[in-house]
């Protein structure tokens, strides 16, 4: 796999607070740079979930937050230190 060009201007905001949102028309690269950006963070505490899969969607069919926030402990995110979660085809 080969580096984006659109992960530079990424780059500087991997270590921010907020959320980075990645939209764009179909097939245009959105999951390569995704799975580009996720090799590169050197942290354990990360997570790749494809929502196009019913498995994956149902971690987030809670109501409650905390159970949700379970749900990903359940598959080895650690809320106690900075955690990396990247979701594949949120909108579905």
């Amino acid at each position: 796999m080969f580096k984006r060009e659109l992960f530079d201007e990424i780059a500087p905001y991997i270590d921010s607070p907020e959320i980075i949102v990645i939209t764009g028309m179909r097939q245009v690269g959105k999951t390569m740079l995704l799975t580009y950006i996720y090799e590169q963070i050197s942290s354990e505490n990360k997570l790749f979930l494809d929502l196009e899969n019913p498995f994956n969607r149902k971690h987030f069919e809670e109501e409650n937050y905390e159970k949700i926030k379970f749900n990903l402990e359940n598959l080895g995110i650690d809320f106690e230190e900075r955690a990396f979660i990247f979701l594949q085809e949120f909108r579905r």
